[in-house]
């Protein structure tokens, strides 16, 4: 049984050995001799990150595996006579021994959105991906097709408990509570502290645990970047945390930083392109954790996904005829969103659709795109359209984030980039029983008639600074792309030699400048002209020979 996991639920695990007598004294064996009792049963009940591959000698098959919110990457190739199976896309080619193929679609798919890259696809034609909350069962002789079964499925929402959202606030504080006591390691580890309310909740919790006596969790410390003078510098909310909680971390400085320095050193360690300007933050933090000698990182991420909730239960709750109590909550919650109050009455409540813009002005692509491709930008905007007629819209906006978390690549890339610097990453907040949460929890307790994340505000009542507590706007990193003259350069630079446009993925006739969508008006790239930049630096990289973790 190879792995790459933490599992945090050993506890409840053990008792459901097949040989109780045996003394077992690994991981991989106490999963081993689960399975052996539970058979698939013990998938749905593993918490924690996991890729698992089994080989189940009675029934001569190979299981793989992840877990729900496919935070650990594996991967297959099918190679007619051999079967490939590694963590790393470049294991698998060095197994083969065959050089790289660019899959093209994929390449096209991230640059339209890095939430669809594929799913099962990869950027490499041939290669394919495990898809998270699936077991995968491969016969151990060719042609070694595997059967694919789902060993998780979402949970239906439930009405509120008796105890209405004070009794729901103490369910979420409970499970919070016990995803990052799972999470913890045994040696001293980091937490990369934004300042936003997901990272402070895990930090927080942490030091409680702590003060409680957790031997554990007293190894942690939090490192935070700050960016002085940057619109996006957190250090505020940093320094607030610090005083609630009685714990001083590292700062590091990432003022100067730019991303397009990054760029070259992230195309040749990760298995795709880098999907967003920020994913260097990743690198200046676990740089610091293995100077001092932290070999786990820990993040807040999953707080958006699991706990922000959506104003889409307004459009549920208007159709369903609590006309009333939608109005009244349109006009008195405190919104991130940036728009009149009639236009969000109009947007997520009367549209039909939740995409009735989209419908009347038609499908209309992008003006880089070429032509041939156009019946993929059609069919990526039919499905951020489409729900399915039994699940609510907010539902069907919770089972998208499943599928872009399970059929995506940023956790698997987060993931990697960590993994090159010897440092492992833990999601407290991507736990299976927050997930749970999410969907059983009716989608307007998140507001609780009031904002974005309001439940768990409330849960971390006690937990959490004041000002990080009523915090209204989340952080965006824009900034950060400003006066990168790097990226400026290469937008910049003959376009007509990129090997995005040798290969037709990008378009250069007469009716598109290339630069003017890569720039805004102030000559400052756009996140469309990073991910650009990052494509056509992965497809260089691509040539290149490429070293495992």
């Amino acid at each position: 049984l190879p792995s790459s996991h933490y599992i945090g639920n050993y506890d409840e695990i053990a008792p459901l050995r097949h040989n109780q007598s045996m003394e077992v004294t690994s991981d991989a064996g106490l999963i081993a001799q689960a399975y052996l009792a539970l058979g698939d049963r013990l998938f749905a009940k593993l918490r924690g990150e996991f890729a698992l591959l089994i080989h189940d000698r009675r029934e001569q098959v190979l299981l793989a595996l992840r877990d729900v919110a496919g935070c650990r990457p594996l991967f297959f190739e099918n190679a007619g006579d051999c079967l490939y199976v590694a963590t790393e896309i470049r294991q698998i080619l060095a197994g083969s021994g065959r050089p790289p193929r660019l899959n093209e679609e994929c390449m096209v798919r991230f640059l339209l959105s890095p939430t669809f890259e594929g799913e099962t696809n990869t950027m490499y034609a041939g290669v394919s991906r495990i898809l998270s909350a699936r077991t995968y069962r491969f016969p151990m002789s060719p042609p070694f097709q595997p059967g694919r079964s789902l060993y998780w499925s979402p949970p239906q929402e439930q009405a509120l408990p008796a105890g209405g959202i004070p009794a729901l606030t103490r369910q979420l504080r409970e499970r919070l509570e016990r995803a990052v006591a799972r999470a913890l390691p045994p040696d001293p580890f980091g937490v990369s502290l934004s300042g936003g309310l997901d990272s402070s909740t895990v930090w927080s919790l942490i030091v409680r645990r702590a003060q409680s006596g957790d031997a554990c969790a007293a190894e942690g410390l939090p490192y935070s970047l700050v960016f002085p003078g940057l619109p996006c510098d957190e250090s505020r909310y940093i320094s607030s945390t610090a005083r609630k909680t009685g714990v001083s971390g590292e700062l590091i400085d990432a003022g100067a930083a730019r991303p397009s320095a990054f760029l070259d050193r992230l195309s040749e360690t990760l298995d795709t392109p880098v999907a967003g300007p920020t994913m260097y933050h990743i690198d200046l933090v676990a740089q610091k954790l293995r100077a001092t000698g932290r070999r786990v990182m820990m993040t807040g991420l999953g707080g958006d996904e699991w706990m922000g909730g959506s104003v889409s239960y307004l459009k549920d709750d208007f159709w369903s005829g609590r006309v009333v109590g939608v109005l009244l909550d349109v006009f008195r919650l405190r919104l991130d969103l940036r728009i009149p109050r009639c236009r969000l009455l109009w947007n997520y409540v009367l549209a039909p659709a939740g995409g009735v813009r989209v419908l009347m002005r038609g499908f209309t692509p992008p003006p880089w795109l070429p032509s041939g491709y156009t019946r993929l930008y059609c069919e990526l905007q039919t499905r951020l359209l489409c729900r399915s007629a039994h699940d609510s819209h907010a539902r069907s906006e919770l089972l998208r984030i499943l599928g872009w978390l399970q059929g995506g690549t940023i956790l698997e890339a987060i993931e990697q980039n960590a993994a090159s610097y010897g440092v492992e990453i833990r999601h407290p907040l991507m736990d299976q029983d927050l997930i749970d949460f999410a969907f059983m929890t009716p989608a307007h307790a998140f507001y609780t008639g009031a904002r974005k994340k309001q439940l768990l505000r409330l849960a971390m009542f006690d937990a959490l600074a004041a000002d990080v507590r009523e915090r209204r706007w989340a952080t965006t990193f824009e900034s950060v792309l400003s006066g990168d003259r790097d990226l400026m350069a290469m937008a910049g630079a003959d376009l007509e030699r990129w090997q995005l446009v040798g290969k037709g993925l990008v378009e250069t006739a007469k009716n598109c400048d290339l630069r003017a969508v890569m720039v805004n008006s102030d000559d400052e790239p756009t996140m469309l002209g990073y991910r650009m930049c990052a494509a056509e630096i992965f497809l260089r990289a691509l040539q290149k020979p490429r070293q495992s973790i």
